[in-house]
């Protein structure tokens, strides 16, 4: 039980939950500005509000995957998506599946480098580095 405690008092203590959550609501909106360069920014929110190096970079990683994941499971939903895969991915050389996880890790990257960007900017900004 003091093993849960402590889990719950770090995620609270480090913003990881608020980080998330905001991260993944923001990638969702810039989303629909079309300009796929802006999951930065969105991670580098998810850098401000953790401010921890390595983890504000798995949080941002993770929330760009989470909201572009959700944009292509309702894209499935809606549209004919096997068809634009074998479309995508022959013209590629790739299978389909392939195509979305690439998608996927390249927007959680986009997020995650600009969470750190963020993350180190907080840590100048206020002059203080959060222990390690």
């Amino acid at each position: 039980m003091d093993t849960k405690k402590s889990i719950l008092a770090f995620l609270r203590r480090e913003n990881v939950v608020l980080g998330l959550v905001v991260s993944t609501g923001l990638a969702m909106v810039l989303e629909l500005a079309g300009v796929f360069w802006l999951m930065v920014v969105a991670g580098g929110v998810a850098g401000f509000l953790v401010k921890r190096g390595w983890l504000s970079f798995v949080i941002g990683f993770a929330s760009i995957a989470i909201g572009w994941g959700i944009y292509l499971i309702a894209f499935a939903a809606t549209s004919p998506f096997q068809r634009f895969l074998e479309i995508i991915g022959a013209a590629l050389g790739a299978p389909g599946e392939v195509v979305v996880l690439a998608a996927l890790v390249i927007g959680g990257l986009m997020g995650g480098l600009g969470a750190l960007v963020g993350a180190y900017m907080t840590q100048l900004a206020i002059k203080d580095r959060p222990a390690a």
